[in-house]
């Protein structure tokens, strides 16, 4: 399964595609509007997003579609390495999200609320 991490902005939003074995097979930058749209261009994936204005139509959507949804709370970012170095992109964001080396202990999303329970990632 792919991993999908993707940095939402209010206009424009990074994403990061990693595949099984961890090798990143796609970074792009889109329009925020158009996010679902791309997502269901995409095999079933699951999806990062950070908590924001933005977070829960985009992982609605993805759920709509298919996809496992992770919707990370904004406390838990600096611990999955975003903004590492005091040198925070969207591109460096995105990747953070998506490195799935990392333990990711994040809600899971379920009809608009995060959920606080653990679960690192396969």
């Amino acid at each position: 399964m792919e991993h999908l991490a993707i940095d939402l902005g209010g206009k424009e939003s990074q994403i990061c595609v990693r595949s099984s074995d961890g090798q990143i097979v796609e970074e792009r930058r889109c329009r925020t509007a158009t996010l679902p749209a791309y997502l269901a261009t995409r095999p079933r994936s699951r999806v990062v997003v950070e908590t924001c204005i933005e977070a829960f139509g985009i992982a609605d959507a993805a759920l709509g579609i298919g996809h496992e949804v992770r919707v990370v709370p904004g406390t838990l970012v600096r611990s999955l390495g975003v903004g590492a170095r005091r040198v925070k992109t969207d591109r460096r964001d995105a990747h953070a999200r998506e490195d799935r080396r990392r333990p990711l202990a994040v809600g899971a999303h379920d009809r608009g609320v995060a959920n606080a329970r653990a679960e690192p990632v396969e």
